[in-house]
């Protein structure tokens, strides 16, 4: 048994001071041959996609589909590691374009 593995395309948007105002997420999630666990990591998957952040405006569309792969399992953290990940890059790039420090973005 291995995670769902993700593709995920994020959009973050912020004002010019740093504060998140906007995230749209589409996740499609590989859950292999069998459903088993595939609706709760796909729950789980699309309430962590902001992350610890406040946002005032989320879209976010998370699919699981079923594939020729091996199954998939609930790990640790099921559906939220993918997506936190992704947040977390968004947030560094996001940084990065304002020229300011990572955790100066997270308010």
């Amino acid at each position: 048994m291995h995670r769902h593995p993700a593709r995920i395309h994020a959009e973050h948007r912020a004002t010019r001071e740093g504060r998140l105002v906007c995230v749209r997420m589409q996740i499609l999630l590989d859950g292999g041959a069998y459903a088993s666990s595939s609706t709760a990591v796909t729950a789980n998957a699309a309430a962590f996609a902001c992350g610890p952040y406040s946002v005032p405006n989320a879209l976010i569309e998370a699919t699981s589909v079923f594939t020729n792969n091996p199954p998939c399992g609930a790990m640790r953290g099921f559906g939220a590691v993918q997506t936190c990940f992704a947040a977390e890059a968004q947030m560094d790039k996001l940084a990065a374009h304002s020229r300011s420090i990572p955790w100066s973005c997270a308010c």
